[in-house]
């Protein structure tokens, strides 16, 4: 702010106020600055989001791996609710959907309030709700876990209701729990995807209980590839 990149609007309560980007030369500078960032990691947000609204659920997790491991910082997710981090960096992707969806925020469907809910304007295209779960040591086995209690939740609390009364038939229902920049994705389509030669060969090895990272060395597959398999029997 006082670097000229951010100005003051209002004081809304104590020490907390209400700051906006203060001119148009400015907002350019964010726009390119991050789409340069995103560049160098070679991670391109439209193809990320059109895999999610395509349903190719399995590469849309490891691309949205990819973002948070190549381009957040531990500074990033590491406040006291990063819930909210996570939670508007979603946001931030599937803002320009805006003329083709509905996009709500923690409003009220079914039994309770969905993180983040996109009703398509054309029902013939997919619906989609995701939740967000921070991962609690005492409570969850490991970040995938909590990435599967995130979408028990979405199932629970009806939280497709807002996109049914649309008569959208298809939904895409997305858990996403983290630990810093550590990430974990479990969807609906899960059990609809197959598994990879590779995938088959990694999930024989931890039936067998061998070492993670053993199963990273004898195999092309990532740790959160290899953790992802675990839920699927």
């Amino acid at each position: 702010m006082f670097s000229g990149y951010l100005k003051w609007v209002e004081q809304i309560k104590g020490r907390n106020y209400k700051l906006a980007v203060p001119n148009e030369e400015v907002r350019f500078f964010y726009r390119h600055t991050v789409k340069d960032i995103l560049k160098d990691k070679n991670i391109n947000l439209e193809i990320m989001i059109r895999q999610l609204l395509l349903g190719n659920i399995k590469q849309f997790k490891k691309e949205f791996q990819d973002l948070t491991r190549e381009t957040l910082s531990y500074f990033d997710t590491s406040e006291k609710n990063p819930e909210k981090f996570y939670h508007g960096l979603v946001l931030g992707m599937v803002v320009a959907l805006k003329d083709k969806y509905i996009i709500t925020s923690n409003r009220e469907t079914g039994y309770g309030r969905a993180d983040v809910v996109l009703i398509p304007r054309n029902n013939d295209s997919k619906g989609i709700v995701i939740e967000f779960k921070k991962y609690n040591l005492d409570r969850d086995e490991d970040l995938k876990d909590s990435a599967n209690k995130a979408l028990e939740q979405i199932e629970r609390e009806a939280y497709e209701v807002s996109i049914k009364v649309q008569d959208v038939s298809e939904i895409i229902k997305v858990g996403i729990a983290f630990e810093g920049k550590k990430v974990a994705i479990s969807s609906n389509l899960d059990q609809e995807q197959k598994l990879s030669t590779e995938e088959e060969i990694a999930q024989g090895m931890l039936e067998k209980e061998m070492g993670l990272d053993l199963i990273v060395e004898l195999t092309d597959l990532t740790k959160e590839e290899i953790m992802n398999l675990k839920t699927k029997k």
